[in-house]
């Protein structure tokens, strides 16, 4: 088994500071994706929070979801670890690109909700 240490970035996003109902609010999402992170990867880890809080229509909007994109293109992580997979954009589309980026630098994508998201296996 590989015993090495991995670094995981935990991705949080909420567009208000007022919870929006139980496993929404950052110290929920928080919890639920250190969890995930230890039961997947074990006590052998270093975790990386990126978190995005606020208004949409602000400039800082995404600042830290691009944070954590760089971080991947540069390999400083093993895995992105989210509560759920709409959390990294709006639309569907665009969070999918943004996984099959993730995965296209050899980067695990896991959503707590949803589990692993793997761009090459196809249910028929």
């Amino acid at each position: 088994m590989d015993k090495r240490r991995r670094t995981i970035g935990i991705y949080i996003r909420v567009l208000t500071k007022k919870p929006t109902g139980q496993g929404y609010s950052l110290d929920e999402q928080r919890k639920e994706a250190i969890q995930e992170a230890y039961k997947l990867y074990g006590d052998n880890i270093d975790l990386r929070f990126y978190v995005d809080e606020g208004n949409c229509a602000k400039s800082t909007y995404r600042k830290e979801l691009n944070r954590m994109m760089h971080d991947t293109e540069k390999g400083d992580l093993d895995a992105v670890i989210t509560n759920k997979l709409s959390q990294l954009s709006r639309n569907l589309s665009d969070s999918l690109s943004l996984v099959e980026k993730i995965h296209g630098e050899n980067v695990n994508f896991i959503s707590v909700t949803e589990g692993e998201y793997n761009p090459y296996h196809v249910v028929l």
